[in-house]
């Protein structure tokens, strides 16, 4: 079993693979469940990439990457 903390980190990309906007959180324990949130303002009215992952102590990003879709109306 893991035990520690990680930083989480978002980042919205459009079709081509640009950031348009990223977020991340203060350190948090790690095997539960957090809340990131971003601001979306900037973003025009689509469908986008959202990539989540989460950073050890040592700024090692974790290999799995999860991706959703956020959808701005």
């Amino acid at each position: 079993m893991c035990s520690g903390t990680a930083l989480g980190r978002a980042v919205v990309a459009d079709a081509g693979g640009r950031i348009l906007t990223r977020a991340s959180s203060l350190p948090v324990s790690v095997n539960g469940w957090h809340t990131l949130r971003m601001r979306t303002g900037r973003l025009a009215a689509g469908t986008y990439t959202v990539a989540i992952r989460a950073m050890d102590k040592a700024h090692n990003f974790q290999r799995g990457v999860t991706r959703i879709r956020l959808t701005v109306r």
